[in-house]
C-alpha cells in the first residue's frame, strides 16, 4: 500500500470516527452505514477530480506475504547469530547495529545521556514526535534557564507557538552577524553564539531542535547531550497528528483541491513527508554511537 492509498484509508477512518462521535450514532448497523456512506463520498470526490481510484494505484514490489517470509528469515538469522556468538546484535534493513543502536518500533527506551563538557548547557535531540519539545517546555518559565528551540530560529508556520522571551533577540543578533540563520553543518557557528549569548545573561542553556544534529561532528556540542529514544512508530503517529491540522498548510490544500479532497491531500502529503522519521531515527542512533566513543578530557 503506497502513501496515496494509505492516506485515503486513514482519511476515511478519521472522518467516520468524527461523524460517529459528533452525531452520536449508536448501533452496529448505523455505524456500518455511516462508514459506507463516507467511503462512498470520498470515492466520488476522487473520481470527480479525475484522480486514480485506490484499487487502481500501483502496488508495492513485494506482497505482505513475501515481507512476512523475509521477516521470518531475519528472525532465524538473528537467533543463530545471538546463540552462536552469545551477543546482543539485531539485524535491520540497514545491516548490523550494536546493542546501543537497536531499532525499536513500539518500545520507548530510556533517554541516552552523555556529558561532553562542564558547561551549563543541556542539549535535547531526537526525531520529530519524540517528545523533546514537551520535555523542555517545563523550563520555559524557570528564570534559571533560557530555553531555545533552534528550529524556531527559522520561519516555520505553526498553530502552537511557545517561545522563550530571548528567542527574538537571539534571532536578530544572528541575522545581523551572518546575514542569515546558518543551516546544515554551518549551524555550529550560530550554536556557539547562542551559548555565548546565554552565558552573558548568567543563565543555564537548554537547547533543542532538529537542526542541532546537523552539527558535524556531533562531539562539538557542549555541556550535556540528552537523546530522546521514543519508539519510532509513536514518533511517526505523533508527528502526523500534530502537523496534519496546521492551518497554513491545510488552507493551501483546500484552496487547490476543495474542502474534502484538500484534507485528504494534506494527510497524504504529511504522511509522505514524515516517512523521513525512519531515516532520521537511524541517523540519531549513529549519533549515539559517536557520543559513545567520545572521551571527555
Amino acid at each position: 500500500m503506497g502513501s496515496e492509498e494509505l492516506g485515503a484509508n486513514l482519511f476515511r477512518i478519521t472522518q467516520t470516527e468524527a461523524v460517529l462521535r459528533e452525531d452520536n450514532i449508536i448501533g452496529e448497523n448505523n455505524a456500518n452505514k455511516t462508514h459506507y456512506d463516507i467511503g462512498k463520498n470520498i470515492r466520488e470526490t476522487i473520481k470527480k477530480n479525475h484522480r486514480t481510484m485506490p484499487e487502481n494505484l500501483s502496488t508495492p514490489e513485494k506482497s505482505l506475504k513475501e515481507l512476512e517470509k523475509e521477516k521470518k528469515k531475519i528472525q532465524i538469522s538473528y537467533f543463530k547469530i545471538k546463540t552462536h556468538y552469545d551477543c546482543d546484535i539485531i539485524i535491520t534493513g540497514c545491516g548490523y547495529m550494536s546493542k546501543e543502536s537497536k531499532l525499536y518500533l513500539f518500545r520507548d527506551r530510556k533517554d541516552y545521556i552523555k556529558k561532553m563538557t562542564n558547561d551549563d548547557v543541556i542539549n535535547v535531540i531526537g526525531t520529530k514526535g519524540s517528545g523533546k519539545t514537551t520535555s523542555t517546555l517545563k523550563y520555559i518559565n524557570d528564570d534559571n534557564y533560557i530555553v531555545i528551540n533552534c528550529d524556531r530560529l527559522y520561519e516555520m508556520p505553526t498553530d502552537k507557538v511557545v517561545e522563550d522571551k530571548y528567542l527574538t533577540e537571539i534571532k536578530v543578533f544572528l541575522k545581523n552577524k551572518y546575514g542569515k540563520i546558518c543551516e546544515g553543518e554551518e549551524f555550529v557557528n550560530c550554536y556557539n553564539d547562542i551559548l555565548d549569548f546565554i552565558k552573558s545573561k548568567k543563565k543555564k542553556a537548554l537547547i533543542e531542535g532538529n537542526v542541532i544534529y546537523d552539527i558535524k561532528p556531533i562531539t562539538l556540542l557542549k555541556g550535556t547531550v540528552i537523546v530522546k529514544r521514543t519508539g519510532i512508530i509513536k514518533c511517526f503517529v505523533r508527528a502526523v497528528k500534530r502537523d496534519y491540522p496546521i492551518k497554513n498548510f491545510m488552507n493551501q490544500e483546500i484552496e487547490k483541491h476543495g474542502k474534502i479532497l484538500g484534507r485528504f491531500y494534506r494527510l497524504k502529503n504529511i504522511i509522505k513527508r514524515r516517512k523521513n522519521i525512519f531515516k532520521i531515527y537511524h541517523e540519531i542512533e549513529n549519533i549515539i554511537d559517536d557520543l559513545e566513543t567520545y572521551k571527555n578530557d
